[in-house]
């Protein structure tokens, strides 16, 4: 492909923790967090984040049904989303000597 270039996209991908009053936001190519409300208002500021990061993936823990609004909105966007089992993510945090606070977020889901 003489004279041609070809551009490549970085997609990154994101660790959502949420809790009852708000979710903490971890994007892969940044080194901060952020935080929103857990209401249609933060969801919607939380899409329009995910998106100016290109974010391609999600992943987010299942915290008995407080997760499904976010995770609906976030695959009506187009980003594919994953929920994982807790069990399953604390588990593979300790296999990795890691601990699931806001810095490691990132690491473990």
């Amino acid at each position: 492909m003489q004279g041609r270039f070809m551009m490549s996209t970085q997609h990154n991908y994101a660790g959502i923790d949420i809790a009852k009053r708000n979710f903490v936001i971890s994007v892969s190519s940044l080194s901060k967090t952020k935080t929103e409300t857990n209401n249609p208002k933060g969801i919607a500021h939380t899409v329009e984040y995910l998106k100016k990061h290109n974010v391609a993936l999600v992943v987010m823990e299942s915290t008995g049904g407080l997760e499904v609004p976010a995770a609906k909105a976030i695959h009506r966007a187009g980003i594919a989303v994953i929920i994982a089992n807790p069990r399953q993510t604390h588990q593979f945090a300790q296999s990795q000597s890691l601990t699931k606070t806001e810095a490691g977020l990132k690491k473990v889901v």
